[in-house]
């Protein structure tokens, strides 16, 4: 004996609901991947952020380093200017008389700075120290020193420029 048949039937698609859902499945893919890109434009823009801080800060320290050169320089050597004294306008060192450069637009060199050796940059930091004024008071010699220095970062293009005031007393 057989059992009853059964038979589907099978409805047509109304007008409305035809191809609805793909529809609405790619309109939400689409939206997905705008998202998703957006965030990933973003991180990449934080990351080159974080790179060009960590450049502008290895460029700091560089500049900071040759301050403290400059710095042991006015104290290790003796306090003397014109032609046959140490401050005689050449080599990063000026006396009273001579005239400060534009330090934003030099070409910083050997001619008109000194350098200190800094690792894991792209150029060595330079610096330049101008004597401004020596007095005596009460018997001692005060000497003020305005220190120009520049640093560099991995990129060339990174710069930092610091300066300082230095009091040496004594000769």
């Amino acid at each position: 004996m057989m059992g009853p048949v059964s038979s589907r039937r099978y409805r047509l698609p109304t007008a409305g609901q035809q191809g609805v859902a793909l529809v609405v499945g790619l309109i939400l893919l689409l939206v997905l991947t705008l998202i998703g890109l957006t965030s990933m434009r973003s991180a990449v823009m934080e990351e080159r952020m974080a790179g060009h801080f960590r450049d502008r800060d290895l460029a700091l320290q560089a500049a900071e380093a040759a301050l403290r050169d400059a710095e042991a320089f006015i104290v290790g050597n003796a306090i003397t200017e014109g032609s046959g004294g140490v401050y005689n306008g050449s080599n990063g060192l000026l006396g009273r008389t001579d005239e400060e450069p534009d330090y934003l637009s030099m070409i910083w060199d050997d001619s008109n700075s000194r350098f200190r050796s800094f690792p894991r940059v792209s150029q060595n930091p330079r610096y330049v120290i101008k004597m401004l004024d020596k007095t005596t008071s009460g018997g001692q010699t005060i000497t003020i020193f305005r220190i120009t220095a520049r640093g560099v970062g991995r990129n060339p293009n990174t710069r930092v420029f610091v300066q300082s005031t230095y009091q040496r007393t004594g000769n």
